[in-house]
């Protein structure tokens, strides 16, 4: 059997209600599968500010309901690109587009 791996999910955004100067809230709209299979969660990275283009895991395992999700902790000022994956039983998809979203 080949493995099919969840669509990445689409509509990454900044939600400008959360969003200060310390804190990015973000929303996106689900990926989906084929054959059936359901994503599990998903995966939220992104740059830490470095602009290094590599991505580190800030949110393993959010669950779609828990949507929008406030990433804390930041700097202000500074733009940080995020990407989400959505995972399956077969793995995690491709990033999502990446947003650029400054803190504060």
């Amino acid at each position: 059997m080949v493995a099919i791996y969840p669509e990445k999910p689409t509509g990454l955004s900044n939600v400008p209600a959360i969003t200060t100067a310390s804190q990015i809230g973000l929303t996106f709209f689900a990926g989906t599968t084929f054959y059936g299979l359901p994503v599990i969660d998903y995966t939220v990275s992104y740059d830490n500010g470095d602009k290094t283009g590599t991505y580190s895991v800030i949110k393993a395992g959010l669950l779609f309901a828990d949507l929008p999700y406030t990433k804390i902790g930041l700097s202000a000022g500074t733009e940080y690109t995020f990407v989400v994956q959505s995972r399956s039983d077969y793995g995690l998809s491709s990033y999502s587009d990446p947003v650029k979203i400054n803190a504060g």
